[in-house]
């Protein structure tokens, strides 16, 4: 999928859990700086594409950039800082969407198959997802 798409899907989606769950988004003067978290989320599993100018060894579709390996780094720091979620919420919905929206594409994670990859992405995207990656915690800590 491109740029756009993965814009695009991560934003509607982002709008539509957020509506559902608190039925004051649009009254939230904080909106503008969360859409753009999300923005940005959606588009951090493809710096690989960035990344491969400066280190050759690197190729799109990496597994770590194309991984639940962000949001759940992050996750130690949320719960100190509980005052981000939403910033939190709004970037790792970005990622897991634009892993689950990768799902239907031809390319394939390195180093791995086509089927491997669909599960790759497919899981990835689930442990992504903000409730999910918090949860995490409690049960490792």
């Amino acid at each position: 999928m491109y740029r756009s798409g993965h814009i695009i899907t991560s934003l509607l989606v982002y709008i539509a859990i957020i509506q559902y769950c608190y039925s004051n988004l649009f009254s939230d003067y904080l909106l503008p700086i969360y859409l753009i978290v999300n923005v940005f989320g959606a588009l951090t599993p493809d710096i690989d594409i960035y990344l491969k100018r400066i280190v050759k060894v690197v190729s799109h579709r990496n597994p770590i950039t194309h991984s639940a390996l962000i949001p759940l780094a992050l996750s130690p720091v949320i719960t100190i800082y509980i005052s981000y979620f939403q910033l939190y919420t709004a970037f790792s919905l970005g990622i897991s969407t634009h892993l689950i929206s990768d799902i239907p594409s031809r390319k394939a994670v390195d180093r791995l198959s086509i089927g491997w990859s669909r599960v790759w992405l497919l899981l990835n995207g689930i442990v992504a997802l903000p409730i999910f990656s918090s949860n995490w915690l409690y049960i490792i800590f």
